[in-house]
C-alpha cells in the first residue's frame, strides 16, 4: 500500500503468472479496497517456495522485486 507505506502479508503462488491472475481477480472486485484503488497497490515478490523441498528463500537482493501496479491489472470496461 503506496499511500500508507507499508507491505499486506505474502502469499504463495507457484508462478508470477499465477500470483498477477490471483491479484488480478481480487483487484477487479468491485467491492475490494484494491479495486477502489488500484494504483495504490503495488504487487512484488518477495522470495521463492520450492514445493519440493519445502525450502523459501529470499529475493537475490535486499529490496522485494516490483511486478506490477494494480492497475494494470484490471481490465477496463469489462
Amino acid at each position: 500500500d503506496v499511500v500508507q507505506n507499508c507491505y499486506m502479508p505474502p502469499f504463495i503462488s507457484p508462478t508470477l503468472v499465477g500470483a498477477k491472475r490471483a491479484m488480478s481477480e481480487v483487484a477487479s472486485d468491485p467491492k475490494s479496497l484494491l479495486n477502489k484503488y488500484p494504483d495504490d497497490y503495488v504487487l512484488y515478490q518477495v522470495g521463492f517456495f520450492d514445493k519440493s523441498k519445502g525450502v523459501i528463500t529470499g529475493c537475490s537482493t535486499d529490496t522485494p522485486a516490483k511486478v506490477c501496479v494494480l492497475s494494470e491489472l484490471i481490465k477496463k470496461g469489462e
